[in-house]
């Protein structure tokens, strides 16, 4: 955008007569420079604030640059887990925003047929190698089978800016008798 200039005669003067002409180069270059026209270098930083948008004015299609999805989320069937890592369901791909923020990654799910004495581990893949590189390790002290609900979060603390990353839930119970059950995987960037 470039910078609005007025008529030479301006400013106008009380009691001046004005020609329809002067008026209208005044009108018809603020109209062409703010229909399209605004671009970065006119305005501040911080210059568009949340108190100066008015409801709804900004829907989520028009947010390109600088925007990340806003959140993802997946819902596994059950998935009977044997000795070794099983993928849990579909990988969540999470297109990561300009600049990047650091990406959480929520999961929460319910397992039955627990045993005692048993080991359950998760593992979140972030494009196909360990997000944390640490055991992830759940054990049951309790008598017999039971059901127990685990929620996990994790950060991507170094996502690729404007990139995007696939994260993959994996899982595996070493009496090979539990099943993984009700599982949602809810990715999410938060932006300022």
């Amino acid at each position: 955008m470039g910078i609005i200039s007025r008529h030479a005669n301006a400013p106008y003067q009380d009691g001046e007569v004005l020609s329809a002409a002067d008026l209208e180069t005044d009108i018809q270059g603020i109209y062409d420079e703010f229909n399209g026209g605004i671009g970065t270098a006119n305005l501040e930083d911080d210059a568009v604030t949340i108190d100066k948008l008015a409801a709804l004015s900004v829907v989520q299609g028009s947010i390109v640059d600088g925007a990340a999805s806003a959140s993802e989320a997946q819902v596994a069937a059950d998935l009977v887990l044997t000795s070794s890592y099983q993928t849990v369901g579909a990988a969540v791909i999470h297109s990561v925003g300009n600049p990047a923020r650091h990406v959480i990654i929520i999961v929460s799910c319910s397992v039955t047929g627990f045993t005692a004495s048993s080991t359950l581990r998760l593992q979140l893949l972030k494009d196909g190698v360990s997000l944390t590189g640490i055991d992830d390790a759940q054990a049951n002290t309790t008598t017999g089978p039971t059901s127990v609900i685990l929620n996990r979060t994790y950060v991507d603390i170094s996502p690729t800016s404007g990139g995007s990353h696939t994260y993959t839930l994996q899982a595996k119970h070493t009496a090979s008798s539990a099943t993984l059950a009700k599982t949602s995987i809810v990715v999410f960037e938060p932006r300022r």
